[in-house]
């Protein structure tokens, strides 16, 4: 079966275009602005859940924002605006989450002077906010010459 939303999907329109399935520049904005904070929020929360720690509605949310951004079912304005907001509610919930999970493995943050600048010898540069991969970085190099 042929129809008008295969064949454009099939050129590449689908829902992209303007008119398109009843998008205007504000649904897209909003669309997209909560696929932006939700691909952040998972990628904490998958590191907070490699600590041991989830939440029930941080999961429930995160379903529901995928469905009503990429099924193209939501157009209603008021209703993404608020899925935006609680986007920014729950992401606090995921950096809760994500602290005691650092907390409990790691021990309470304490400010630390360290070495700037350059060392002779192999070395690995860290950038990031992955605390458990620098954790067993540092310890899988202890010992080596290898400067983290």
């Amino acid at each position: 079966m042929f129809c008008n939303q295969c064949e454009q999907t099939a050129h590449g329109t689908g829902c992209t275009d303007l008119g398109v399935c009843g998008k205007d520049p504000d649904v897209q904005s909003l669309q997209e602005t909560l696929l932006y904070g939700l691909k952040g929020m998972a990628a904490y929360a998958n590191h907070a859940r490699r600590l041991g720690k989830t939440d029930d509605n941080v999961s429930a949310f995160i379903e529901e924002a995928l469905f009503a951004t990429m099924t193209n079912v939501n157009f209603d304005m008021e209703s993404l605006f608020e899925m935006v907001l609680e986007c920014g509610r729950q992401n606090l919930r995921v950096m809760q989450l994500l602290d005691e999970g650092h907390t409990e493995k790691l021990g309470s943050p304490t400010p630390t002077t360290v070495y700037e600048g350059t060392k002779a010898g192999p070395g690995i540069l860290v950038t990031g906010h992955d605390l458990v991969d620098l954790a067993d970085l540092l310890e899988q190099t202890q010992g080596t010459g290898v400067n983290v």
